[in-house]
């Protein structure tokens, strides 16, 4: 695990603080807890995390795909059938 530093108003950290006091655990188990709960519920930073997992291409890759994209016509370019795409 790495360190890092947050910045919270003081009533929401002494909240926070009466809570590990409570349930005898630290502030910072309680912030991934909370952390953790939240990135599993939300549906659309589900999307994001997956759409992270794609890897990066690399730089001949990169270049490979924009040589076809600048060969594209106008025609080529034009939408023909949308799809939609769940993630």
């Amino acid at each position: 695990m790495k360190r890092h530093s947050i910045v919270m108003d003081d009533a929401m950290w002494e909240a926070l603080r009466i809570v590990s006091f409570a349930k005898k655990k630290s502030i910072s188990e309680i912030l991934r807890e909370a952390v953790e709960n939240y990135l599993m519920e939300n549906k659309e930073y589900q999307k994001f995390l997956r759409l992270a997992a794609i890897p990066p291409v690399s730089d001949k890759e990169q270049k490979e795909i924009e040589k076809i994209l600048q060969g594209l016509t106008e025609e080529d370019k034009a939408i023909g059938e949308t799809w939609e795409y769940e993630v």
